[in-house]
């Protein structure tokens, strides 16, 4: 792991879709929906965004969730971003406990639900930290680059890539 981290993208494929049994399914999504939305703040918890044509689309809201409202995004499309689902989740949680004992870091994790019918509701951009991404429900073409600047990753979060600068 550590001669890949921060130089470039590795994919690690399992042969069979049991493996991901378990962890962070859209029933557990759903189940958040239910019992915790009251808890659930917009742009702290949870965000939705779509992503048309190249450009982004921020669904901005600065109040408490509203179950209704959050499934009528996803019915539109839209992407759903939730934040520090370990919060909700004890899988989740226990994940991202051994992930901070292996790497001896803080770590964090956060849900993307995108419908099938979008390719993403995120456009690209480029992180500042190393990313692990597992893809525990469905199918999706993933684009993952190299560092655009020399091999060097961002000190920041910078804003969004524009379609014509990718590799």
């Amino acid at each position: 792991v550590k001669k890949h981290l921060d130089k470039e993208p590795r994919v690690i494929a399992r042969g069979h879709s049991s493996y991901y049994q378990g962890w962070f399914q859209l029933e557990h999504f759903e189940e958040i929906l239910r019992d915790k939305i009251s808890t659930l703040r917009y742009a702290y918890d949870i965000d939705v965004t779509e992503f048309n044509n190249g450009t982004k689309f921020l669904n901005p809201h600065n109040n408490t969730a509203n179950r209704n409202e959050i499934l009528k995004f996803m019915r539109n499309g839209a992407s759903i971003r939730l934040n520090r689902p370990f919060e909700w989740e004890e899988t989740t949680w226990k994940m991202v406990a051994l992930l901070d004992s292996f790497f001896g870091v803080t770590c964090g994790c956060n849900v993307y639900i995108t419908p099938g019918r979008r390719p993403s509701g995120y456009a690209p951009h480029a992180n500042d930290v190393d990313n692990f991404v597992l893809m525990a429900n469905g199918s999706m073409r993933w684009r993952v680059f190299k560092p655009l600047d020399d091999g060097v990753l961002p000190l920041d979060p910078g804003p969004d890539i524009p379609l014509e600068h990718l590799p």
